[in-house]
């Protein structure tokens, strides 16, 4: 699941948020905002790599055989959970790297900012056990890389309800919400690369 979820922030959102502090600097920014569209979902999602998206398709055949070789065999409820609870991964974890560029609007430059991201974001590829409580927390409710890792992973499984899942909706809801927060208050900050 980490692995389709990465492949999937690497094809979408990467190549996007690493230019957030060109955009800024060099007055990319200036023509998108004339644009008719949202210019924080057009500059989180404007450019795609396509080779990245190897990189879902050998981790759906990883999770698949995962799933054989266990002897699982997750129902269709199962599977919808697993698939929100992963939506809701990469929606959070998109809006926490959101933000963390969005930063770029009080600061110098945000591109050390992704690196310390992709160092987080590596200890998805471990299930929550491995860590001890207040690191589970962090990565639940701070940096909630379990969305897209753990949860969906157990769900398939069939250990886990519904109440993550609504809680991982619920979470991804707010988070959307207080990062376009976020873009707006840098937007009124933002002067002009130009002048």
């Amino acid at each position: 699941m980490f692995q389709i979820v990465i492949g999937l922030m690497a094809a979408f959102v990467a190549p996007n948020l690493n230019r957030m502090t060109t955009y800024l600097t060099v007055g990319e920014l200036d023509g998108v905002l004339l644009r008719p569209v949202s210019s924080q979902f057009y500059l989180t999602l404007r450019w795609i790599n396509v080779a990245e998206l190897s990189n879902v398709a050998s981790g759906v055949v990883v999770l698949v055989l995962g799933l054989v070789q266990s002897g699982a065999a997750p129902n269709l409820l199962q599977i919808a959970q697993a698939l929100v609870l992963a939506a809701c991964g990469l929606v959070l974890l998109t809006t926490v790297w959101s933000a963390m560029s969005f930063l770029a609007f009080w600061l110098q430059s945000v591109n050390s900012i992704g690196v310390i991201y992709l160092n987080l974001i590596e200890a998805g590829r471990y299930p929550l056990v491995f860590f001890p409580v207040a690191v589970r927390s962090f990565l639940t409710f701070a940096f909630p890389v379990a969305f897209a890792s753990t949860f969906p992973v157990q769900a398939l499984n069939g250990d886990l309800g519904w109440t993550p899942v609504a809680g991982g909706r619920a979470l991804a809801a707010v988070a959307v919400m207080l990062v376009r927060m976020m873009w707006r208050r840098g937007l009124r900050t933002y002067s002009s690369a130009s002048s």
